[in-house]
């Protein structure tokens, strides 16, 4: 089973402190997968900008 989990950190570098200290701790964690996005996006941008424009 994959999971994805949303982090927030106040410096980049407290990432790794993130993932080597807790999450790669968790039992049943084999690997980890690490994206980083530098801009977040409001759900409404988010909702529009994937919007395939079809109206039911």
């Amino acid at each position: 089973m994959d999971l994805i989990a949303v982090v927030r950190v106040k410096a980049h570098e407290d990432l790794a402190g993130v993932i080597a200290d807790h999450l790669s701790k968790v039992e049943g964690v084999l690997d980890t997968t690490t994206n980083i996005a530098f801009k977040t996006y409001s759900k409404r941008d988010l909702d529009a900008a994937f919007d395939p424009g079809l109206d039911s």
